[in-house]
């Protein structure tokens, strides 16, 4: 069924869009799920961009919160798609490890 909708974008979020509520089911809505986001994490780093889907650790579905994991559609030339992968993983541990360190500087001023 879902080869046969179009625009891509519409196949790809048929498709794994039950994949994701699934996932977000079995963990008891401990996730939070996005689509077709901005990420700009530290654009003076180059980390920034759109992201196919984020999986945030909040249970809102408001805003992406720490943890994150990225996650692209796959593309026909893998090899070209490698950097901007690389880079999402640079961008989501970097983010992680932000709100890590802000929550700490948080507690120890109390």
């Amino acid at each position: 069924m879902a080869t046969s909708i179009s625009p891509e974008k519409a196949r790809s979020e048929f498709l794994i869009a039950l994949l994701l509520a699934e996932v977000r089911r079995f963990l008891n809505n401990q996730i939070s799920l996005f689509s077709e986001n901005e990420f700009n994490v530290a654009p003076s780093k180059g980390l920034q961009g759109c992201c196919d889907y984020i999986i945030s650790g909040s249970q809102e579905q408001l805003f992406i919160t720490a943890p994150v994991m990225i996650i692209f559609e796959a593309k026909e030339d893998i090899i070209g798609a490698l950097g901007h992968c690389v880079a999402a993983m640079v961008a989501a541990q970097y983010f992680s490890q932000k709100i890590k360190e802000m929550k700490l500087n948080v507690s120890m001023a109390r």
